[in-house]
């Protein structure tokens, strides 16, 4: 459906752009669906997508790295460009700027972006997030930190930070994935360490053992002076030698060979999930002490970096 179908009398007004020229959000996907109807039909790609890999826009647009500080930063923008002529009268001194009043950290946060050149989205996304996290609001703080996987897609402390609110939300498989794509952009401690404790949870020793030996050839111990990461060092040499002797315990395995669910691509930034139980993870009962829940104590948020 074109944009003027989609506007009352055929104009095109509010319901599609934000102020003058540029579209809003709804906007936005009306563009994509014209561009994309149109590459189908001069030929260029097939006209049946995969229906295993391809979302419709209504997906999208309930799975997507956009959170209220990107709207708010948004709305804000624009009701000072309005406030300021054109759009108001020739030689206004008084603009939106100047009268607005927050009435909470997100307003006040997004707020900035108008009145602090150092301000950044990245920066006040990642602000926001530790701010969700120390108040356990796991869910919020993931949106913004997938928010952020998606303005910088190889950084790898993100996914590790990411990781954590899912373990905390009881989500392991989401969070392996998002484990296993920070190593990618950047070999770490914290993603080789969680990635252990959780080949451990799954009974999988050999390949326990094989992550948090690559965790020791990364040789942080003599590279920085920091004692964060030798604590951490310490800690994975603790957890090597407790699988190492779980490893010669055959009768402790179970089999994990077909409990992985499928996960949409982490890079669509807020996959659809559904946290996992124990029992749904078929961990055995004398173990579920060393579940999914014990993460969240386990785990230094200063140590994501390294």
């Amino acid at each position: 459906m074109s944009s003027m179908e989609l506007s009352e009398g055929g104009l095109i007004g509010n319901n599609l752009l934000t102020e003058h020229v540029h579209p809003n959000i709804e906007g936005q996907f009306v563009l994509a669906d014209a561009f994309y109807t149109s590459i189908v039909s001069s030929g260029v790609i097939d006209a049946a997508p995969d229906p295993t890999t391809s979302r419709d826009k209504d997906f999208y647009r309930d799975n997507w790295a956009y959170t209220d500080m990107d709207s708010l930063i948004g709305v804000y923008k624009i009701k000072h460009l309005k406030s300021d002529w054109p759009f108001s009268p020739l030689g206004n001194e008084i603009t939106f700027r100047d009268t607005f009043q927050a009435s909470g950290l997100l307003d006040s946060l997004a707020f900035s972006i108008l009145t602090n050149p150092e301000a950044s989205i990245q920066s006040l996304h990642f602000r926001l997030a530790g701010h969700f996290e120390e108040n356990e609001e796991f869910e919020l703080s993931l949106n913004e930190y997938e928010a952020l996987i998606c303005i910088n897609p190889y950084h790898s402390d993100y996914y590790n930070r990411a990781a954590n609110c899912l373990l905390k939300l009881n989500d392991l498989y989401a969070a392996e994935d998002y484990l296993r794509e920070s190593v990618q952009h950047g070999e770490n401690l914290f993603a080789y360490s969680l990635l252990g404790e959780i080949e451990t949870i799954k009974h999988n020793y050999k390949g326990a053992m094989n992550l948090y030996n690559d965790a020791l050839e990364l040789d942080v111990e003599n590279k920085s002076d920091d004692a964060k990461p030798r604590a951490l060092l310490s800690d994975i040499r603790r957890k090597l030698s407790d699988v190492n002797t779980r490893s010669r315990h055959p009768w402790q395995k179970k089999s994990f060979l077909n409990c992985r669910k499928s996960h949409l691509n982490i890079q669509t930034c807020q996959a659809w999930r559904k946290p996992l139980t124990c029992k749904e993870l078929n961990i055995p009962v004398q173990d579920r002490d060393r579940s999914v829940f014990s993460f969240s104590s386990q785990i230094n948020i200063e140590l994501m970096s390294f």
